[in-house]
Parts: C-alpha cells; sequence; structure tokens
C-alpha cells in the first residue's frame, strides 16, 4: 500500500504563482469594464446632447420654411427683407402668419451667450399684428433653444433672394458649429449645416 505521504500536491511557490495570475486577470477584466462602462455612459451623454441641438436646428428650420420676409442680421428694418449670401449673419429674423385673422408675429434666432460664458442660440418671438391673436403673453423675451451643457461658438446665416419679385424662392443656410461637454470636462466638437427654402411662393 502507497503512503499518502508520498502524494504530491501544488507547493507554495505554485500556489502564490497561481493566485498572482488569477488575480492579474481579474483586475485587467475589472478595469476593462469599467472602461467599457465609462465610454458608454460618456457617449450616451453626448448624444442626449447632439439630439438637444439637432432638435433645436431641424426646429428652426421648420419654423424658417412657413416664414416670409427673411432678414439676415440686425441693419436697417427688421421687417424689411435683407440679403447675406456673401456676408453671413449670426442672427436673422422673418415674420410667421400664426392664424387666419391676420396673427402676425416676428421671429429672430440669434447667437446669444450663458452666464458662464458658453454659448447658446436663442429665438425671440415678438407680435407684430395682434388681431386675432389669442395670447400675447411672454412672446418678447429670449428663449433658449440649445442646453448649457453644449456650448455654441459660430452660429452662421446665409439668406438668398430674400427681396420680392424677382421670383426667386427665398432659403437659408444655416451653420451650426459648437463643443459638446460631459459632467466630466470631457468635450467633443460638432458641425450641422442645414438648409431651408422658404414655402410660399415668391410673388
Amino acid at each position: 500500500m502507497k503512503s499518502l505521504f508520498n502524494k504530491k500536491g501544488f507547493t507554495l511557490i505554485e500556489l502564490i504563482v497561481g493566485v498572482s495570475i488569477f488575480t492579474a486577470v481579474a483586475l485587467a477584466a475589472i478595469g476593462t469594464l469599467s472602461i467599457a462602462r465609462d465610454g458608454a455612459r460618456r457617449t450616451q451623454i453626448i448624444r442626449t446632447v447632439l439630439d438637444n441641438v439637432n432638435f433645436a436646428v431641424e426646429s428652426m428650420s421648420r419654423k424658417i420654411r412657413v416664414g416670409t420676409k427673411y432678414h439676415c442680421g440686425t441693419t436697417g428694418t427688421l421687417s424689411d427683407p435683407r440679403d447675406c449670401s456673401s456676408s453671413p449673419e449670426s442672427s436673422m429674423t422673418f415674420t410667421v402668419d400664426r392664424g387666419a385673422l391676420g396673427c402676425i408675429s416676428r421671429y429672430t434666432y440669434a447667437l446669444g451667450n450663458h452666464p458662464d460664458g458658453k454659448g447658446k442660440i436663442t429665438v425671440k418671438e415678438e407680435i407684430t399684428d395682434a388681431y386675432g391673436c389669442t395670447s400675447t403673453v411672454g412672446f418678447a423675451l429670449p428663449q433658449d433653444l440649445t442646453s448649457p451643457d453644449v456650448d455654441i461658438d459660430l452660429l452662421r446665416f446665409y439668406v438668398r433672394d430674400a427681396l420680392s419679385g424677382d421670383f426667386k424662392q427665398p432659403s437659408v443656410t444655416m451653420v451650426v458649429r459648437g463643443v459638446a461637454r460631459t459632467p466630466k470636462g470631457e468635450a467633443t466638437t460638432f458641425s450641422l449645416e442645414t438648409y431651408a427654402t422658404q414655402r410660399k411662393l415668391d410673388q
């Protein structure tokens, strides 16, 4: 009969090496999972911020399409059409008929700033002809279109064929550029460009 003491097992050194290897693999796996989780969280935050910008730009495009009397910039009378196809501006104004009874609004999109200095896109609606309007309260103050998590550093409007009587449809090319930031300060730059044409036929 063989003695039980003759059976070979793991030596102390072998156990230490095995445990060390297992620990190293486990730590590497945990680190990889942590990095993947942080990356997914960062991607989700950036995606949410960019969705806000896309929504703002799409909202502006829809409103511009139904507007008339496109006026680029702040020079001159805002109710008069004004082109700026070769020298873009950071704001534009146009009018929208809000109802069949003659309720007319004037919208102005512009580049502004948050209190912390970050850039933002604002919209201001003014009632220029209140006949037929159901409410005129709270329209004259600029409203933020973009989130405080977004820093808009460039907003450009290129307005073409705004003058009436040339039988050309007025159009607007809008360029938006900025930085989206996570709560940890990680930044992702973006640049958007969209094009809108006046829906009402030019006379």
